[in-house]
């Protein structure tokens, strides 16, 4: 099973919905799927803790200090 390279996950306060977990992968495999990050998650995780979107990048933006650009990452969500 491929695994991904990197991961960032944040959590998104809605006011209509409450709080969801959203993820995004880093992978440079093409054969990783997000059926199989839900199946890991789903394995490894409590049921709260599941993210409610996935998203598989080439790369993440880093932002000037070289941390990871989690405002513009997840807001292509």
């Amino acid at each position: 099973t491929p695994k991904p390279s990197s991961a960032a996950s944040d959590v998104y306060k809605r006011q209509v919905k409450g709080e969801e977990i959203y993820a995004v992968i880093l992978s440079k495999s093409n054969s990783l799927t997000i059926k199989d990050i839900k199946e890991y998650c789903k394995k490894n995780l409590e049921p709260y803790l599941l993210p409610k979107k996935i998203k598989i990048v080439r790369d993440l933006k880093l932002n000037s200090s070289g941390k990871i650009d989690k405002a513009g990452l997840f807001n292509s969500l």
